[in-house]
Parts: C-alpha cells; sequence; structure tokens
C-alpha cells in the first residue's frame, strides 16, 4: 500500500512538472485573421512584443512585425474612413465624391501588403518564442525520487 501511495505520488508530481511547461506558449489561430492568444487571453501586438522581449531573436522579427501592422493601421483606418463615407453619401442618395472613394481604395490596397507582412512575421516570432521557451522549460528542473540511505528521497534540482 506504501508503495502504490509513492508511485501514485511520484506520477502526481511529474503531471505537474508537465503542466508549468505549457503556461507561457502562445498559441496561433488562423480565421478571418490571425488571433495570438496565451493562458487563453488574446494578446495585442504591444503585448506581443514584451512578452518576446525576453528572447532577442524573436523580439527583433516582433519589433519588425509591430512596424508593419502600425503602418498598415495608419492607411487602413483613414482608407475606410474616406472609403466609407462618399460609400454612405451614394446609399443615401447622393452624389459620392469620386477623389475620396479612390484615394480611400489606395490607401486600404496599400495597407493589405503590410498587414500580411505583420502575420508573416508575428508567426514566425511566436514559433522562435515558442521553440526557445518549450526547451528552456524542460531544463528549468528535473524531479528523482528513489531510495535513499534512510527511506524513501525525492530530489528537485533547478
Amino acid at each position: 500500500m506504501k508503495k502504490l501511495i509513492l508511485y501514485t505520488l511520484f506520477l502526481s508530481i511529474n503531471m505537474i512538472a508537465y503542466a508549468q511547461t505549457d503556461s507561457n506558449k502562445i498559441t496561433i489561430k488562423q480565421g478571418l485573421s490571425v488571433k495570438f492568444y496565451q493562458n487563453g487571453k488574446k494578446l495585442k501586438p504591444i503585448q506581443l512584443l514584451k512578452i518576446t522581449r525576453d528572447n532577442a531573436e524573436a523580439y527583433k522579427e516582433m519589433k519588425k512585425a509591430k512596424a508593419n501592422a502600425d503602418v498598415s493601421n495608419v492607411l487602413a483606418i483613414p482608407g475606410g474612413l474616406l472609403f466609407g463615407f462618399p460609400l454612405g453619401q451614394a446609399m443615401a442618395g447622393g452624389e459620392p465624391n469620386k477623389i475620396l472613394l479612390g484615394v480611400g481604395a489606395g490607401l486600404i490596397i496599400a495597407s493589405i501588403p503590410l498587414s500580411s507582412a505583420y502575420t508573416k512575421r508575428a508567426k514566425k516570432a511566436v514559433n522562435i518564442y515558442n521553440a526557445s521557451n518549450q526547451h528552456s522549460e524542460y531544463r528549468k528542473f528535473n524531479i528523482n525520487m528513489g531510495f535513499a540511505h534512510n527511506g524513501v528521497g525525492l530530489q528537485i534540482t533547478f
């Protein structure tokens, strides 16, 4: 009975140790747009930048990704407004301003490659981060259980 309890304790300690390894992992969910999650929370580009700060390679890639996202948003938001206002005028029966419509469409089209570059670089940064984090997590500690000179011993090495 004592051996069974010790064996169960040993297995539960190992399960706890392995459960901690995925807590820092960032997951990528692809839908209409790419979304990044850590511990069930959706991450914004600025949060991804802060998280990857500990990994130089991932941080460098995420910095470039965030720059692409920022420029993309600077182009897309005014583009949407400039495109949407004349569109609303046309729907209301008025004469749309075709210059605003064209400028808005141009800004939106110009933001698409930058948004795509953000997605590509952010995915790369997350993959770099997860790969390096996975290796470092497994090396952080080691749990050994066995017989010692005075009974059963548990050794945790960090």
